[in-house]
């Protein structure tokens, strides 16, 4: 994140530990990318930024290997093609639409295309462009590369959900992203909350022999962003992010539930009114570029 080479070990896992969590890849992991009995990879600290991120970066090879065949192809599209995949995506295109200008939209990382269809669905104009073959035949108006995508734009929207974790130059890949977005084009950003205390717990638990969460992944996480990393990362390419003060009140079918609620969108409001910040997190979270 911030160019320096100064890194602390923060831990080690065996494959083992993370593919177990993941319920996407086959269990023939090792024969398939060539792994022995025990494979150990680094996570690892800048001194400098306390960015954490993965100490080993896969080659395309392994890569290609793991998103086309040890990732299984049924799983991966049954764990985008359900309710909850859709609900979480149309609230989050709702609320890009309200924000952006009219244009056509960039979504980069976009897997199977369930977020494309969802925005044509809309009359919105929309490309994904996304490296795993896979992906792009199961999707339509889908492209391998970034520079394939360029002459579509200038785009009004841009979508990065759950992608930014997986790039080995995230600050170069936003800086690009940038230079085909409009002056005041708005992103979408998801990314795997990593906030110290969350990190922490995964340490604990890997240190007691428990199982880690499934995010904690080198091979396809090298990057773990606190919301103050995911700022500075965007900030880099041009965009700030959008200090809307999300109360966060929404339908819920039980007394217990809509209690929890209501109390949860009370400490964001109390947050809000004293600080003046905005509600953000790595997971949901939008930015305007200029």
């Amino acid at each position: 994140m911030c160019g320096a080479s100064d890194a602390e070990s923060v831990l080690e896992l065996e494959a083992a530990e993370f593919c177990k969590t993941n319920w996407t890849y086959s269990s023939d992991f090792r024969s398939l990318l060539g792994l022995p009995e025990r494979a150990m990879f680094p996570i690892r600290r800048c001194r400098r930024c306390a960015m954490v991120f993965a100490g080993l970066l896969p080659d395309d090879a392994f890569l290609t290997t793991l998103y086309d065949r040890v990732i299984r192809e049924a799983d991966c599209i049954d764990g985008s093609e359900n309710r909850a995949s859709y609900a979480r995506r149309l609230r989050y295109v709702a609320e890009l639409i309200d924000l952006a200008p009219e244009g056509p939209a960039l979504d980069f990382g976009s897997g199977i295309g369930v977020t494309l269809r969802i925005l044509r669905a809309c009359n919105i104009a929309a490309v994904g462009v996304d490296p795993s073959a896979m992906r792009r035949e199961h999707s339509g108006n889908v492209v391998a590369t970034l520079d394939d995508a360029a002459a579509r734009g200038p785009f009004a929207m841009l979508i990065l959900d759950n992608v930014l974790e997986h790039l080995p130059d995230p600050v170069g890949v936003v800086r690009r992203l940038s230079d085909v977005c409009v002056t005041n084009a708005v992103a979408y950003v998801s990314v795997p909350s990593y906030e110290r205390e969350f990190l922490q717990k995964q340490i604990d638990a890997h240190r007691r022999g428990a199982d880690v969460d499934m995010t904690l992944n080198p091979w396809e996480h090298l990057n773990y962003f606190t919301l103050e990393h995911l700022d500075r990362l965007m900030e880099g390419g041009g965009f700030r992010r959008l200090a809307a003060p999300a109360i966060g009140l929404r339908a819920e079918k039980s007394a217990i539930a809509r209690m929890k609620n209501s109390a949860a969108s009370a400490l964001r409001l109390a947050r809000y009114a004293l600080t003046g910040s905005g509600i953000g997190g790595t997971e949901h979270a939008f930015y305007r570029r200029g």
